[in-house]
């Protein structure tokens, strides 16, 4: 896809019919895993397999600190798990941003944290707080009450619920108005810059891999239960095992593709899809070298 759901839904902001393309695949998916059996029909029967029941071991929520104090029965733990997590992972990505020579990213990943705070405050604060009483009396009330913030796979599901509704205000959620912004703000921005332009499919097999990009985006945006924002960013922020593991899988699934991706820049016409995952997992000693037909990079 060239990046996660919310990248795409900046370049589309640009001009990119690619982008574009994608986001309505990821949107069309989204809309079908939620608002339709689906879930239910393909998801649910295996996913179920796996399922832990976290109150079984005495836990009430998955969140890390409780985790942490469950674990060591001591709730002096527990309450300085964050303190200590958002020192070591705020210190650790300043030396990398500083190693780096990119120092603007650190002003840009601030001003993100600051809208995933933001989204916070404002979904769970007096005005959240009044929004959700008032709607309480609604005899239809409108999906998604309560604290929220950044997120993009599901609100793109929210906007073909919008669309189809004609309108219905039942689908009117935060997330789909921060995705409506996000668009938004980066065709403000591209347009500010005289930088609108249109970005078209260059073969019919990029066509291809946008829609099953698409799809993918789409499945494990619901799945995971956020992308790379609704999870990475945004669920990591509330210190839940899911978003951690999330999380992790997103890493390890994006250091997969970017190295299949090279085995098959190298080896253009032998590099298949599998052989290069043969051999990206042969590097990692994750499978036997013999197994490998491609020679490693």
């Amino acid at each position: 896809a060239g990046g996660c759901i919310s990248k795409s839904i900046v370049r589309a902001g640009g001009g990119s019919v690619k982008a574009t393309f994608i986001c309505m695949i990821t949107a069309l998916t989204s809309y079908a895993l939620i608002y339709t059996p689906a879930f239910e029909a393909i998801m649910w029967p295996w996913l179920r397999l796996s399922a832990i029941d976290l109150a079984s071991v005495g836990l009430h929520s998955q969140r890390l600190p409780e985790f942490i104090g469950h674990i060591s029965n001591h709730s002096g733990i527990a309450l300085a798990t964050p303190l200590v997590l958002a020192t070591i992972i705020g210190a650790g990505a300043i030396c990398f941003i500083k190693t780096s020579a990119r120092s603007h990213l650190l002003s840009g990943g601030f001003i993100v944290g600051l809208c995933v705070v933001g989204g916070w405050w404002l979904t769970t604060g007096p005005l959240g707080a009044a929004w959700v009483e008032q709607m309480s009396f609604e005899w239809q009330p409108p999906r998604r009450l309560g604290g929220q913030s950044l997120t993009f796979v599901s609100p793109l599901g929210d906007a073909v619920a919008f669309l189809i509704g004609a309108g219905s205000k039942l689908n009117l959620t935060f997330g789909l108005i921060t995705v409506c912004g996000l668009w938004a703000g980066s065709f403000a921005y591209h347009l500010g810059k005289r930088e609108l332009h249109l970005e078209f499919f260059a073969s019919s097999v990029e066509f291809g891999r946008a829609i099953l990009a698409g799809g993918l985006l789409g499945v494990g945006g619901v799945l995971a239960l956020g992308c790379s924002i609704g999870q990475g960013v945004t669920g990591f922020s509330t210190l839940a095992l899911g978003s951690v593991l999330a999380t992790l899988s997103m890493c390890v699934g994006a250091a997969l593709a970017v190295k299949v991706e090279y085995y098959r820049l190298v080896y253009p016409e032998e590099a298949t899809l599998i052989k290069g995952i043969v051999a990206t997992l042969a590097d990692w000693h994750l499978l036997p070298n013999a197994w490998r037909d491609l020679e490693k990079i």
